[in-house]
Formats: structure tokens, C-alpha cells, sequence
């Protein structure tokens, strides 16, 4: 369940930047997903099939992160 809590942090966090023009919102509720889910794989030691499951959605919510702060900020 915990890719999960991931992919819903992620839609969640677009859809403040996209239906609520709110890229300040988007960016904290993802960077609160991101840490929260590296901590967790540090912390516990997850299945491999779990990680591999959840890497490419880390990816995607730094990417998003990285576009919203430049937008933020510019």
C-alpha cells in the first residue's frame, strides 16, 4: 500500500498546481510525500519489489518539485 500512499501524494499535488493554481501548496504536499517516503525506505528495509515500485514515482514527484519551485521563484 505504501506506492500507493505515493501515486495519491502525487495526483494529489498536481491537482492543486493544475485545477487550483496553487504550485505553492503542490510543492509542499509533494516535498512532505518525498521525504516522508525516503525516510520510510531508509527506516524499514523494504522489499525490493516494493522500492521498485516506488522509485520511478519518487522521480516524478522531484521533477514536479523541481518545475514548481522554478515557477515559484520566476
Amino acid at each position: 500500500t505504501w506506492p500507493r500512499h505515493l501515486v495519491l501524494a502525487l495526483n494529489f499535488s498536481f491537482c492543486y498546481d493544475q485545477l487550483l493554481d496553487d504550485p505553492v501548496r503542490a510543492c509542499h504536499l509533494a516535498k512532505y510525500a518525498f521525504d516522508d517516503a525516503v525516510e520510510a525506505m531508509y527506516a524499514l528495509g523494504l522489499p525490493q519489489d516494493v522500492l521498485a515500485t516506488a522509485t520511478p514515482l519518487l522521480l516524478q514527484l522531484k521533477d514536479n518539485m523541481t518545475f514548481w519551485l522554478e515557477r515559484i521563484s520566476g
